[in-house]
């Protein structure tokens, strides 16, 4: 009788250090996940921003070109496609991205209650629902490849594809230690293709674009000055040097500002969290994670003033 109660209170109280440490480890992973899913949701945003002002920027550029050469015609359509009028991305492209970037955020925070949540229950049902929203998203970005100036939506498809056949299968069915690993390991691929695709976005269709786009602008304008002086009045002076004045700010804050390390400190979070999500939950990986996630959210903060300072700039006329 004693031993049968002796084994009883062991398994007791080993149930009872398991709950501990799942609740440790849930609430360790609480306040830097949140603070992830706040970063991811921030770079959503500027991302967008940096998506829209591509539009501008084509715009501002086509618009200059017009008003340097009067022989050119304005126009919203040439040989049966939209203009620089209308931008490359449409407003579906840009919002197809910005989803991206949440969802990969909650894809994260996913990862990171498999690995403590002691409610399997509550986690299959948030991970169906994000299953569903990946599942429209991978559907968004075929039907966006039909559009002839978004030639890199159909690339997003396949590891969207790939997530979500992880989220409706193995990782509902992950509970803990072999299983987590291989359904990180599974999915990691996938996201870093996603952030792959984002970078080259970003380097080649907006950066490409802006650099030029603003120093084309910028040339011009001085050009402008430069053979008009002597005819313009000193007021007319005061603001062509004004215009030239804010055309050199735009130029030099795009320079100085680079979105792309946006995407590199996702893409760095990312590894730390699955490196530890999959690992043995040691402390050095723990922080490994926290100080990737401290390094990307000084990045959010210093680009968000750029966004801020490209805003300002953008509502003086040019």
């Amino acid at each position: 009788m004693k031993k049968r109660l002796s084994n009883q209170f062991f398994i007791a109280a080993a149930l009872l250090c398991s709950s501990i440490i799942i609740g440790c480890e849930t609430n360790r992973l609480t306040p830097p996940i949140g603070k992830f899913q706040e970063s991811m949701n921030e770079s959503s945003a500027i991302l967008g921003t940096y998506y829209r002002e591509v539009n501008s920027f084509e715009r501002d550029v086509y618009l200059e070109e017009r008003l340097s050469d009067p022989n050119l015609e304005v126009s919203t359509k040439e040989n049966g496609e939209r203009t620089a009028i209308l931008g490359q991305f449409s407003e579906e492209s840009i919002q197809a991205r910005i989803d991206t970037l949440t969802l990969l955020g909650i894809y994260g925070e996913r990862l990171a209650e498999l690995s403590g949540s002691d409610v399997p229950g509550r986690f299959a049902e948030g991970a169906t629902v994000l299953g569903e929203n990946l599942t429209k998203l991978d559907y968004r970005f075929k039907q966006l490849s039909g559009d002839k100036n978004d030639t890199t939506a159909l690339h997003y498809a396949g590891p969207i594809g790939t997530i979500v056949g992880l989220v409706g299968q193995r990782f509902l069915e992950a509970k803990r230690d072999e299983a987590i690993r291989e359904a990180v390991l599974e999915g990691a691929p996938a996201v870093r293709k996603i952030l792959d695709f984002l970078e080259g976005d970003i380097s080649d269709r907006i950066l490409l674009l802006q650099t030029s786009g603003s120093r084309q602008i910028l040339e011009d304008r001085i050009r402008f000055y430069n053979e008009n002086r002597k005819k313009r009045t000193r007021n007319d002076r005061r603001k062509d040097l004004e215009q030239i004045n804010i055309a050199a700010k735009r130029c030099l804050l795009i320079q100085s500002s680079n979105p792309i390390g946006l995407v590199q400190g996702m893409r760095e979070t990312h590894e730390a969290l699955t490196a530890y999500v999959g690992s043995d939950k040691k402390q050095v990986d723990f922080a490994t994670f926290v100080s990737a996630l401290e390094l990307f959210r000084n990045r959010v903060r210093e680009i968000s003033v750029a966004v801020q300072q490209l805003r300002e700039i953008r509502s003086s006329p040019l």
